[in-house]
């Protein structure tokens, strides 16, 4: 398989042309975002994944699939590991 680099204003236009892409690659873009921040929290507290989702009240097999990008978590989850954590949950349109 060859894999093929592209500017961004060739994925601009691919998505402008085929809103099914730009859907997607908005959803894998925040599922990163959201495993990043995901796991730099339970780094900054200092947590096994095993210790988080205990913490969080959540299976150790969803942190791991969160932070891996492969799950997609919900808003409630989120909300509910940010009230377990102490921490708040910001989301922004830029």
């Amino acid at each position: 398989m060859t894999l093929r680099k592209y500017d961004d204003d060739e994925v601009a236009r691919r998505m402008a042309a085929d809103p099914e892409l730009a859907r997607e690659y908005q959803q894998v873009k925040a599922d990163l975002e959201i495993a990043v921040a995901v796991r730099k929290l339970r780094e900054n507290l200092g947590l096994t994944r095993r210790d988080f989702a205990q913490l969080v009240g959540k299976p150790v097999l969803l942190i791991a699939q969160i932070e891996e990008g492969t799950a997609s978590a919900s808003m409630e989850q989120l909300i509910d590991i940010a009230g377990k954590t102490n921490h708040e949950l910001m989301i922004k349109y830029l």
